[in-house]
């Protein structure tokens, strides 16, 4: 069986790129030709890519446009046309094409799909996974333009795979069918024994996007108040929000309780004194940082609403909050039953080890095979 992967693009890291390596590695474990498709380019020497879409054909004129379209929002936008160039020039698109046309099965990841919409077959698996609220939402220019994409598909009954509950019942909202909406969580790398962690003073650890939907100021803004030590770190050089949404967390940092950074060299050093894992995110589609915390011993708090509801049971591996305001009182109550909610923490990450992501993947494929 010869299976096909498309995505916009695959960054070394990126949560989506992630899913779509470990959708790989079960297609070659169970002896499929598989293959990932970049729409538009790759950190990955080995992933060919389909550099310019048919634009590779037009006029000069088509390709500036394209261009523009794609990098007019980004910072670093020299970087970003860089490794498009390199891309385009290291790559013949009739490679990605054929492979393309030739698979058995192809899975769009929603970067390909919705850029190159038009090949979209009825007969394809749609993995969707979420827009989340500011970038993609809805009410955005690029959000607008991607309900329009999903809904141009209702006619063909599409199969789908998303993340969560939340991104399922997202496009149930939209039209498409219960039925047809298959969830497959997301999964953390690591194959790690419970371990009893220092617990005598609570030792708060966040990470991720400096992405506006985090919230990331206002639990800066809230360590310095509450005079509780936070360390904070993850990405913000690509997109401007990132960079913008650093610069405010640094400025609410006035008593210097949190500690921040970008991207970290020793992700593990970083979370071995860490004892509690907190996202303050208003919108997730899944929260990858939350189960790797978990498979890491921490207990977790997360603010209350969208996908975080199903994996967060307070008491249990830890408590969702409304408010900030909460968290002294909330973090109290798991200082005081550490012991038992961090095994709970633990207990609750092995069900999105490599091993149970394969196991629903293999079941939604079989589903796929009896479809229609």
């Amino acid at each position: 069986m010869k299976i096909v992967q498309l995505h916009a693009v695959f960054f070394k890291g990126d949560a989506i790129s992630n899913v779509a390596f470990g959708l790989d590695k079960v297609h070659k474990e169970q002896g499929w030709r598989s293959n990932l498709v970049a729409d538009l380019f790759s950190d990955y020497s080995d992933i060919p890519v389909l550099a310019s879409n048919d634009y590779a054909h037009d006029p000069l004129i088509a390709r500036i446009l394209y261009l523009a379209s794609r990098f007019i929002r980004l910072d670093k936008k020299g970087y970003w046309i860089q490794n498009y160039l390199k891309s385009k020039n290291k790559y013949k698109p009739n490679i990605a094409k054929n492979l393309i046309e030739n698979a058995n099965i192809r899975i769009w990841h929603y970067g390909a799909f919705y850029s190159l919409f038009r090949y979209f077959h009825e007969k394809d698996i749609l993995f969707y996974h979420g827009i989340t609220y500011p970038y993609l939402s809805y009410f955005s220019e690029f959000g607008l333009y991607s309900k329009n994409m999903l809904q141009a598909t209702l006619d063909m009954e599409p199969f789908v795979i998303v993340q969560s509950d939340f991104i399922k019942e997202s496009l149930i909202d939209l039209g498409f069918k219960p039925e047809a909406i298959y969830i497959l969580p997301l999964f953390h790398k690591y194959n790690l024994p419970y371990t009893e962690k220092p617990h005598t003073e609570p030792h708060l650890v966040a990470w991720g996007r400096y992405a506006l939907n985090k919230g990331i100021p206002e639990l800066v803004r809230w360590a310095n108040e509450a005079k509780i030590k936070i360390r904070i770190f993850g990405d913000n050089y690509q997109l401007k929000e990132f960079s913008d949404q650093y610069k405010e967390a640094v400025k609410a940092n006035v008593n210097n309780y949190a500690i921040l950074s970008g991207k970290v060299p020793d992700f593990e050093a970083e979370l071995a004194t860490a004892n509690i894992y907190i996202s303050n995110s208003y919108h997730e589609g899944f929260n990858m940082p939350l189960i790797e915390a978990e498979a890491h011993s921490m207990p977790v708090l997360a603010r209350r609403g969208t996908a975080m509801d199903e994996l967060v049971k307070d008491g249990y591996n830890g408590y969702l909050f409304d408010s900030v305001d909460e968290l002294p009182e909330l973090i109290d109550k798991i200082m005081q039953n550490y012991k038992e909610m961090s095994y709970n923490a633990w207990k609750h990450s092995q069900n999105y080890t490599y091993e149970k992501f394969k196991e629903r993947y293999l079941k939604i494929l079989k589903e796929y095979k009896t479809w229609r």
